[in-house]
């Protein structure tokens, strides 16, 4: 979970599924406060395919201009 200033919001990062199933997926999550209320943001981003499995995971970090 990460804190997104421009919105006053914070974006939790899930995986859901079974990682070695193509229905293994991340997606984010917009949160009021980090104890919710959370809504999906929009559909999975980042899904199995073309042999790949196991896509979670996922890091945020802020770069050093703070995006």
């Amino acid at each position: 979970m990460i804190a997104e200033p421009l919105t006053g919001t914070y974006l939790l990062f899930y995986s859901a599924g079974q990682w070695y199933t193509p229905n293994y997926v991340t997606g984010i999550a917009r949160c009021k406060k980090p104890t919710g209320p959370c809504t999906l943001a929009v559909d999975p981003f980042l899904i199995n395919g073309n042999g790949r499995t196991g896509i979670g995971g996922l890091t945020a970090f802020t770069d050093e201009t703070g995006g």
